[in-house]
């Protein structure tokens, strides 16, 4: 795409499978009108004691304006298979204190959470035993509390969401020969999208179904409106900058190679490389030249990045190899500000790519952003 700069919890808890009435918008939402998760990431909440507390509809609008996707449980047993179900996404994960106790041990090495949240009246208590989790921010008293950390997670989460194609030299030819055609496959269907000649009702069925799945998201849905009457093809870039619901979209469907929510969203997605196209063009025509004609030109950009070890190994293997990612890149021409935007976690790996675009070369199009972003 275009470039811009261990074993089940045997511990149970008996209480009622119904769920408040807040919580059955968001279940029922999804069984009755098939809502899917188009972001990269969702919060589930666990407590026993969810039907018993006052009305949560303030709490769950504040959760779904940082994620859109939010499930609710009461029962343990439930909410473990839930989580161990979950493919291509990551959870955060707010479980009540006496809960948390008992699931936490068993639940925080799954690869689905990326982060667990403790709320509950003492913290003092259950910091003791938290504290032995990396995988857990904190104790909190007050959801306000841990919706503000959330907020502060889900950005810099966000940011080491990257899906990566590489491209061995050391296997046989045959598997080769398969991973070609995969990353073929997907280039040349992206290739076809931002080409097609779009319908005059792409964007209204674009909108009709971004409403779909953000129903009861009273802030994506003012996004959305807005998106709905004021959007022009020049405001792409600042529209997918702004991280709203659009760049989340996006963003897991170029990840996850989900043509049929490309082909949805074929409209902006084509306004959004057109626009760093051209900005691409009018980037090399005022790049500074020395005397010599021949003389390259070559801008060398930066992206700090966070990888699991796996993924770290599989890149020192294939020295050599094709390296691609499936998203639009965002990088600085400073590898310190690169930097910044890695995580400190014990699991994750810091690397930076240099990238060299050699800007004579009829490459993807890339350009520098800063004045029109958001």
């Amino acid at each position: 795409m275009s470039t811009t700069i261990d074993s089940k919890p045997s511990h149970s808890i008996s209480t009622s499978q119904t769920t408040t009435d807040c919580a059955q918008t968001s279940i029922y939402r999804t069984k009755f009108i098939e809502q899917q998760n188009l972001e990269n990431f969702q919060i589930v909440w666990l407590d026993a004691n969810i039907n018993k507390t006052d009305d949560n509809s303030q709490t769950i609008a504040r959760l779904r304006a940082t994620i859109n996707y939010l499930n609710i449980f009461d029962n343990v047993d439930d909410c473990y298979d839930y989580i161990a179900s979950v493919e291509n996404e990551k959870l955060f994960l707010i479980v009540s204190g006496s809960i948390g106790q008992n699931i936490v041990p068993y639940t925080h090495q799954m690869p689905q959470i990326q982060f667990i949240y403790i709320y509950c009246f003492d913290i003092e208590k259950h910091e003791q035993w938290a504290m032995n989790y990396d995988i857990v921010r904190g104790t909190y008293t007050n959801m306000n509390d841990i919706c503000e950390q959330l907020s502060k997670d889900v950005a810099t989460s966000s940011h080491q969401f990257l899906s990566m194609n590489i491209l061995s030299t050391n296997i046989k030819e045959k598997e080769i020969n398969k991973q070609e055609a995969s990353f073929m496959y997907f280039q040349l269907l992206t290739e076809i999208l931002i080409g097609m000649e779009h319908e005059d009702d792409a964007k209204t069925n674009m909108i009709n179904h971004c409403r779909l799945q953000y129903i009861g998201n009273e802030i994506d849905l003012k996004h959305i409106d807005e998106f709905d009457k004021t959007y022009n093809p020049n405001k792409a870039i600042w529209w997918y900058t702004s991280h709203c619901f659009l760049f989340e979209i996006l963003n897991k469907a170029l990840r996850i190679q989900d043509i049929d929510i490309l082909f949805k969203y074929r409209f902006f997605l084509t306004d959004l490389h057109n626009q760093i196209k051209q900005l691409h063009s009018e980037f090399v025509q005022s790049f500074p030249t020395g005397n010599n004609d021949n003389e390259q030109k070559q801008l060398t950009v930066y992206r700090g990045q966070g990888i699991n070890v796996d993924e770290l190994e599989k890149l020192k293997n294939n020295l050599g190899g094709l390296l691609s990612f499936n998203c639009f890149l965002s990088t600085s021409t400073n590898p310190k500000v690169a930097l910044m935007f890695v995580p400190n976690q014990s699991d994750i790996q810091s690397v930076l790519f240099e990238i060299n675009a050699d800007l004579r070369k009829d490459t993807k199009p890339f350009s520098i952003i800063t004045q029109i972003s958001k």
